[in-house]
């Protein structure tokens, strides 16, 4: 199991709308551009990865479980990939990042996308899934896709 923070946000989301970031929700997208640092992560990831979403104009959104492999172009456009999703567990309202862990996969942390290591697991339980989602580790275990 590999678990990542994807950010809709930073210069490269500029551009993005309160609107076009509810279209990809809707569409159970994530999208990061190719000249993202770390992008290589976004690539890498393995269908059946965690990640919880974070956006700019609302903070931290969901638990979500990719789904399929990165496409290009993604509705953006050019140098846009994108990946679709299942949502494990959505926040009836996206609450503000207020905690003190500034790991780089806290929302703190600078980079789009940021990989949990195995070791911070259970610091990840318990500053992101117990504080906002109300879960623990053993809620993300399903069946491979």
């Amino acid at each position: 199991m590999n678990i990542y923070k994807v950010s809709h946000w930073g210069r490269l989301y500029e551009s993005f709308s309160p609107e076009d970031l509810k279209e990809f929700r809707d569409r159970r997208c994530i999208t990061v551009h190719n000249s993202a640092r770390k992008f290589d992560l976004f690539a890498k990831m393995d269908l059946g990865d965690y990640f919880y979403l974070w956006h700019v104009y609302q903070g931290i959104v969901l638990v979500g479980r990719v789904r399929t492999e990165a496409t290009t172009p993604g509705i953006k456009g050019a140098g846009w990939f994108e990946r679709f999703y299942d949502i494990i567990k959505e926040l009836d309202q996206p609450r503000m990042y207020i905690g003190l862990n500034k790991k780089h996969w806290t929302p703190i942390g600078s980079a789009t996308i940021a990989k949990v290591k195995p070791e911070e697991y259970d610091l990840f339980e318990e500053t992101i899934l117990k504080e906002y989602f109300d879960m623990e580790l053993s809620d993300l275990v399903c069946p491979v896709l």
